[in-house]
């Protein structure tokens, strides 16, 4: 009989921090083989591994029973094999900068992901000449926040062969959650320590960028010249610019799709809507109370 040992692999470190329990179900990105023997091992006869790549995979070296494949774009997934709201983790450990829009992409994928599903991503730490949008841990932390994923955890760690990768773990809140307003300054999200306390901000709907845009804009009651707005540039990382000049038409030059919107804030300093925090003291939604000008 053909042994199913797989090679070691310099992406299974990135698994170590994260609990894949058996019986689980595992939509797996861009895989190699031995993660996704790694990942078999650890859900068992009664888990799945549902292995996708932008080509054909060869089952060789020969792969358990409780692995599958597809072939996919990665940031468009279907097929017969994508189910909806079936996955446990999502796991992309590899090419995620490849992804051409990977806010959108990854919204995309949570279709997939059950109430309190999780992702986690793996990506290198890029050097000063490297031309990649994620910048810092911020960059990449952001790309699962504009999904409306929560974030849990978010570290360093190398690799087997030592190379340092930014690791990020995000939550898919539950269906059962519903919106509701809350009162106060929200902590941060991704710092406050407490998965409790994140949870219970991140539930809070929020209104969208492009609303809060229109507000500054056409209220009497506010002075746009008075504002900035804070955006994910993806080779630069977080940029600044005033929000009268911000560029939201697709036929502008520089336009900037919304969703890489981060915050809005005073030129003084006060944060007014933060998209990661939960904070909308425009409309008072998220977890911030309206405040006027």
């Amino acid at each position: 009989m053909a042994s199913t040992k797989p090679p070691t692999d310099s992406n299974i470190p990135f698994l170590t921090p994260i609990t894949i329990l058996p019986g689980q179900h595992i939509l797996h990105l861009s895989p190699t083989p031995p993660t996704t023997h790694h990942i078999s091992t650890l859900i068992g006869r009664t888990g799945s591994v549902l292995s996708v790549d932008t080509t054909s995979l060869s089952p060789s070296p020969p792969y358990p029973a409780n692995v599958s494949f597809a072939t996919s774009p990665l940031d468009n997934l279907a097929g017969p094999a994508f189910k909806k709201a079936y996955f446990d983790w999502i796991v992309c450990l590899q090419d995620f900068t490849g992804l051409k829009d990977p806010e959108r992409a990854v919204e995309s994928w949570t279709a997939f992901l059950k109430p309190g599903g999780k992702v986690v991503v793996a990506v290198a730490k890029p050097g000063e000449a490297d031309g990649t949008w994620v910048k810092s841990e911020d960059s990449l932390q952001f790309a699962l926040e504009a999904a409306d994923l929560t974030v849990e955890k978010h570290f360093e760690l190398p690799d087997a062969e030592g190379k340092a990768h930014y690791i990020v773990v995000a939550k898919k809140l539950s269906s059962s959650i519903k919106s509701s307003k809350g009162s106060g300054k929200a902590r941060n999200i991704r710092h406050c320590g407490d998965p409790a306390a994140s949870e219970a901000v991140a539930r809070v709907k929020l209104r969208p960028a492009q609303d809060v845009l229109a507000r500054l804009r056409h209220d009497p009651e506010y002075r746009i010249e008075e504002f900035v707005v804070g955006y994910v540039d993806r080779f630069k990382g977080f940029l600044e610019v005033p929000a009268g000049e911000w560029r939201d038409n697709s036929s502008d030059e520089e336009f900037v799709p919304m969703h890489r919107v981060a915050y809005f804030k005073r030129r003084g300093g006060e944060v007014v809507w933060h998209r990661g925090e939960r904070v909308d003291r425009v409309f008072g939604s998220g977890a911030g109370q309206r405040v006027g000008r």
